[in-house]
């Protein structure tokens, strides 16, 4: 079966087993959300900064460049020890900001969407909330 939306409508209301004319009833649409659940994104909890500066501070090339600082420090070499360091601390810092001000962002997005659909049910056309 191709995905939902390269189906046809026909194919949609068969597969779903919908009256064209009627819709659902109360009935169907109960056993469907119960079954179904609400048609909506799933959420996940916005991360801590902590959590976001671990990520950070394990990356690939994070680790490549604090390793490359500690041999740069046990050859004595402090100029290019510190450099690296700052370098790996400032990107570190600006990818925890703004990672964790983009998560803040959608998840205000999403709370602000409450969009209202038009649906058939027992043959009228009535306005609910899209996760019902």
């Amino acid at each position: 079966m191709p995905e939902f939306y390269q189906s046809s409508d026909a194919e949609l209301f068969t597969t779903w087993l919908v009256d064209r004319a009627q819709g659902l009833d109360e009935a169907t649409v109960a056993a469907r959300l119960a079954q179904y659940g609400p048609n909506e994104l799933q959420s996940k909890p916005i991360k801590s900064p902590w959590k976001i500066l671990w990520e950070q501070l394990t990356s690939v090339m994070v680790v490549i460049l604090i390793v490359a600082a500690a041999l740069s420090a046990v050859m004595q070499d402090w100029s290019d020890a510190i450099v690296i360091l700052a370098i790996v601390v400032f990107f570190s810092v600006l990818g925890v900001f703004q990672e964790y001000r983009a998560e803040k962002a959608i998840a205000a997005l999403k709370e602000m969407a409450v969009p209202h659909v038009r649906v058939r049910r027992k043959g009228q056309i009535v306005d609910i909330y899209a996760r019902d």
